[in-house]
Parts: structure tokens; sequence; C-alpha cells
């Protein structure tokens, strides 16, 4: 196995690009967490920027080193990193930032129509809950009428005060 001087520094070039690009990501994530502020947001877009450039690292290897971590591979990426952040980051931090709020603007806007709909959805829920509170008693109610309204009768001859005079003459025949 041969040692190409090129070879090697191509790699150590893509290294400083990838380690750049390391670099623009984390700033973006960190623009991202100060628009929001939030702790489980700053702890997962740390396990997610990690995990991101562990396998970015991890594929940059596997096809460009052929397999094998070398050491100018890590200084590389660890030079691209200082590079960007002491010369691009304050010059690149304003872009971020900008276009993380016209983001938060455009979820607002395009979340307004969700939250129309979802309160929309509660005053239907609540409106429903009013009219259908009672609707077993409702349903009874209706059976018990359908059965009966085109005969003309009701149970016991009557025109269903039958129970009702029952209970007057069970009332009589009590007090005498």
């Amino acid at each position: 196995m041969e040692n190409y001087v090129g070879g090697q520094l191509a790699c150590l070039g893509q290294a400083l690009l990838l380690g750049l690009v390391g670099g623009a990501v984390y700033d973006l994530l960190r623009a991202i967490r100060i628009r929001w502020r939030s702790r489980w947001l700053t702890h997962a877009s740390d396990v997610l920027y990690v995990l991101a450039l562990g396998l970015a690292v991890f594929l940059f290897t596997m096809g460009r080193g052929q397999g094998e971590l070398r050491l100018y591979v890590l200084g590389g990426i660890a030079l691209g990193g200082v590079v960007y952040f002491t010369l691009l980051s304050a010059l690149v931090r304003p872009l971020w930032s900008f276009w993380t709020e016209t983001a938060a603007l455009l979820a607002g806007f395009l979340w307004r129509p969700v939250a129309w709909g979802i309160d929309f959805t509660k005053k239907v829920a609540d409106i429903a809950k009013k009219y259908f509170y009672f609707w077993r008693k409702y349903a009874t109610i209706m059976t018990y009428s359908l059965n009966y309204r085109g005969s003309g009768k009701a149970p016991e001859g009557g025109r269903g005060h039958a129970k009702r005079e029952k209970s007057k003459k069970m009332q009589k025949k009590q007090k005498a």
C-alpha cells in the first residue's frame, strides 16, 4: 500500500470542509435554541447534532479513508470547526437568526388554520355534549312514543293516562 500525498491532501481538504459544515450546522441549531429557549429542545438538538456528526465522520472515514480513521482526518475536522467559529460564525449568525425568525413566522401562519380547526371541533363537541347529554333517555322516549303513535291505543286502553289513573285509584284504596 502506497501513500499518495495528493490523495492525503484531498482527504484533509474534505475533512476541513466537513468541519466547516459541522460548525455551520451547530450555529444553525444555536439560532434555533436561542429563538425558542426550551431545555428539552436544547438537549434534543445537542443529541441530534452529535449523532449526525458522528454518522458523518463514520461515513467519511469508511468512504474516503477506506475504513481507517486517520489522525489527520480528525485534526482536519477540528480545524474546520475552529476556522468556521473564528472567521465565519460572526458573519453567518445574523443570517441564521433571520431564517429561524422567518421559519417561525411561516410556522405560525401554517398553524393558524389548524388551531382554528381545533377550536371549532371543541365548540362543536361542547354543543353536541349539551344536546346529547340525555341521548339514551331521548332514544327511549322516542321509541315508546313511536310504538303507539299510529294505533290510537296506549297500553291499558287509555290515551297514555292509565298509569296516572291507576295511581289515583291505588291512593284511594290506601286511604280507605
